[in-house]
């Protein structure tokens, strides 16, 4: 493909990392993490699972804890 004709040539997609933890699950944990990236920045377009690791309290899952990545915004 010609570098004139390529659909991504100059986008830009900046870089974030939120951890979110929840006590009901992994998903929660990441609409949490989600929740907090997207009162901070605007046009969030995707997430990276980075890291799941939680807390055990008397041989039980505690809360959950997620790392994420966020792609948000586009430049030119």
């Amino acid at each position: 493909m010609e570098a004139n004709n390529n659909p991504l040539r100059g986008r830009l997609y900046p870089l974030d990392e939120v951890t979110g933890v929840s006590s009901a699950s992994i998903e929660d944990a990441i609409d949490r993490a989600l929740g907090c990236a997207g009162k901070a920045v605007k046009k969030l377009n995707w997430f990276q699972l980075i890291e799941t690791r939680g807390s055990v309290d008397q041989g039980k899952v505690k809360s959950w804890h997620v790392r994420i990545k966020v792609g948000f915004g586009e430049k030119t």
